[in-house]
């Protein structure tokens, strides 16, 4: 199916726009740079955090609130609500709990159900970088220091 055919069929798609902003950016920034823009965009919808680098999640998320935690008490293990709070998420563990009991709370878009969950290094996304999300649109990225 043309593009036309497909613009008139199922409007709300937005296929001639989604086709425009690729071609576009691929003229501009080349397939590299195409590709990734399509991963930076599943990412913001949603995709599931992996495989990225710290630059490239630092360039994704450069207009979220961020803030840092060091490496040492990553490791000691920081309970999942309480990283809510202290991003600022959620005002209080109560408030982060009613969010996790609705599926609202997300690791590096990744729906988060255990309230007992504990947060390490092995919860980072890349090196030094970690993504939480409260609700569909309230990221907030932690960035560890050494």
């Amino acid at each position: 199916m043309d593009l036309e055919k497909t613009v008139k069929k199922v409007p709300e798609k937005r296929e001639a726009q989604r086709v425009l902003a690729e071609e576009s950016t691929s003229m501009i920034h080349g397939e590299e740079g195409l590709k990734k823009a399509q991963r930076a965009s599943e990412v913001l919808f949603g995709g599931e955090i992996s495989n990225f680098s710290d630059k490239e999640l630092l360039d994704i998320f450069s207009d979220i609130p961020s803030s840092s935690i060091m490496l040492d008490e990553l490791k000691k293990g920081i309970g999942v609500l309480t990283m809510f709070t202290r991003a600022g998420i959620s005002k209080s563990n109560s408030q982060a709990l009613q969010m996790l009991n609705q599926g609202g709370i997300y690791i590096n878009n990744v729906r988060v159900d255990d309230q007992k969950m504990v947060l390490t290094p092995k919860n980072l996304a890349s090196d030094s970088v970690m993504v939480l999300r409260g609700g569909k649109k309230r990221y907030h990225m932690v960035k560890i220091e050494s």
